[in-house]
This record gives C-alpha cells, sequence and structure tokens, in this order.
C-alpha cells in the first residue's frame, strides 16, 4: 500500500513538472518582438502583409515584430489580454469598452495637435489620479486599411502598460493610427 502511494506520488511530482515545462514553453513572445494583436474583419491571411507593412513604414526589423490577426470576438479579446501577450491592440471599436482599462494600458505621449485631429479615448487612472489619453481612433481614410485595399470602420488602438520594447511600440502604435 505505502509504495503504491510513494509510486503514485512519484508520477504526480513528474505529471506537474512536465506541465509546468509546458507552460513555459507555451509563450509564444519573446522579450525581443513587439506582438501586434488585431482584431478586426481584415483578411486572417494577412498577417504578413502588415507585419512588412509595419516594418517598413517604422524602420523596425520585421523580426521584431510579430502581428496576431483575430476576427473582431469579445470573448477572444479577454482571454489574449488575460494571457497578456500583446503589447499594441488595434480593435474595432466596438471592443474598445473590454480594452479600455487605465491601470492596464500606458497613458499615451500625444501632441495637442493631434488630441486636436485625432479621435482620442481619455481615462482617469485611480492609481496615479490623473486622467490621460489611452487610445486613439483610427484615421477614417487609415493608411494601412488603404494599403490593404480594405475599408474598414473606425478602430482603436492602444498600448499596453508592460510592453517589452517600448519605442518600437510606440512607432507601431503612431503607424497603426494614421
Amino acid at each position: 500500500m505505502n509504495s503504491k502511494l510513494l509510486t503514485l506520488r512519484k508520477g504526480l511530482m513528474v505529471l506537474a513538472g512536465i506541465c509546468c515545462i509546458h507552460l513555459g514553453g507555451c509563450s509564444s513572445s519573446s522579450s525581443s518582438e513587439v506582438t501586434v494583436m488585431i482584431f478586426s474583419d481584415l483578411p486572417l491571411t494577412a498577417e504578413d502583409e502588415i507585419s512588412t507593412y509595419l516594418a517598413n513604414r517604422t524602420d523596425v526589423d520585421k523580426q521584431q515584430l510579430k502581428v496576431n490577426l483575430f476576427l473582431p470576438s469579445a470573448e477572444k479579446l479577454m482571454v489574449e489580454l488575460v494571457a497578456g501577450e500583446g503589447d499594441v491592440y488595434l480593435v474595432e471599436e466596438s471592443l474598445l469598452p473590454i480594452l479600455f482599462d487605465p491601470v492596464m494600458l500606458e497613458p499615451l505621449q500625444v501632441s495637442a495637435d493631434l488630441v486636436d485631429s485625432v479621435n482620442h479615448y481619455t481615462g482617469f487612472n485611480d492609481r496615479s489620479n490623473e486622467e490621460h489619453v489611452y487610445a486613439l481612433a483610427t484615421a477614417s481614410d487609415n493608411q494601412l486599411f488603404a494599403h490593404l485595399g480594405y475599408s474598414a470602420e473606425t478602430h482603436a488602438v492602444a498600448m499596453m502598460r508592460e510592453q517589452k520594447l517600448p519605442d518600437i511600440a510606440e512607432a507601431i502604435l503612431d503607424q497603426l493610427a494614421q
């Protein structure tokens, strides 16, 4: 009886170790790349073209970009937010209430000219007791969508607070907002 219990414990420990190794290896983004999460009706096959477009427009090495394209789904957006996979999010405006959290999003450093010319979303951060711009609406003639030959509804773009490469993430956000 005692040997069966010992064997069971060893088996459970091995299983727990395998699970830890598997879960640790499941994170698909490395610390040397920026992950762009797009929730839109864009063709799902456009990930590589979007990655090339952003790399060319930002002078960023394409190896530093990972673009994940999803159909607009509130449930999938919540899963990805909880998983913490994305650095920059481009979502259809209808999904913005799910994404919009002043504690989770990075306050954007936007000029007064940009604030006047582009719709933006401000929020009050309870931790800092300050109001900031946390997301920008995409322009109606968004250059990325035009490049893809796609006319899109209004989208919003935001940056997560703890992105891996903030300068690159900011450059990508700027391109997505244009």
